[in-house]
């Protein structure tokens, strides 16, 4: 069975790009795409994915954001995919329960 994922950033052409990717791969499934934390957190209750591809750097809202709500819940599973190299933000999103990839 298929991985479901949502993917939230807020650079359209990086969402739309992710999904052509990961469709390639019949062990994935996108099941959304999202470019706000409001949005992110509305697919994660109405979707339920098992991972959330989450960037930290939002227009509106943060990945922080994200992470912090979803940490009071039974999460799905997020990995960090992000510009930023600021190492305290890396440190902050895995001590809120992220996984992050170089």
């Amino acid at each position: 069975m298929a991985i479901s994922l949502l993917l939230v950033d807020d650079h359209p052409f990086l969402l739309d790009g992710l999904e052509r990717l990961l469709s390639l791969e019949p062990d994935f499934r996108v099941l959304g795409k999202c470019g706000t934390a409001a949005d992110a957190l509305r697919a994660v209750e109405t979707l339920r994915p098992e991972v959330v591809i989450l960037d930290l750097t939002l227009r509106e809202g943060d990945g922080f954001t994200v992470l912090r709500e979803l940490a009071g819940r039974r999460p799905p599973d997020v990995i960090v995919l992000t510009a930023t190299d600021n190492e305290e933000d890396l440190l902050e999103a895995v001590r809120l329960g992220a996984r992050w990839r170089w």
